[in-house]
């Protein structure tokens, strides 16, 4: 499926951008964790989650949660 056509799918469309992304300034370690938390929340029964997760790990994505993991997470994978 072509990018634009799985993104349009995502569960995270109807979530606040924030939960995915830190902000620019230093978080909060308590505060990071919770937002993944509920970032990943969204993720959990999104129907492109394994595309999404695809995506990320192809574009090296270094920032933000895709597909249910962390940058860290997927840094493992890299």
């Amino acid at each position: 499926m072509p990018n634009a056509e799985w993104m349009e799918l995502g569960a995270c469309r109807a979530a606040n951008a924030r939960l995915f992304f830190a902000p620019e300034e230093k978080e909060p370690r308590e505060l990071r964790f919770e937002r993944e938390r509920q970032a990943k929340a969204v993720c959990a029964d999104c129907v492109v989650k394994d595309e999404c997760l695809a995506y990320a790990l192809r574009n090296r994505e270094r920032i933000g949660v895709w597909g249910g993991l962390t940058e860290v997470e997927r840094g493992a994978r890299f």
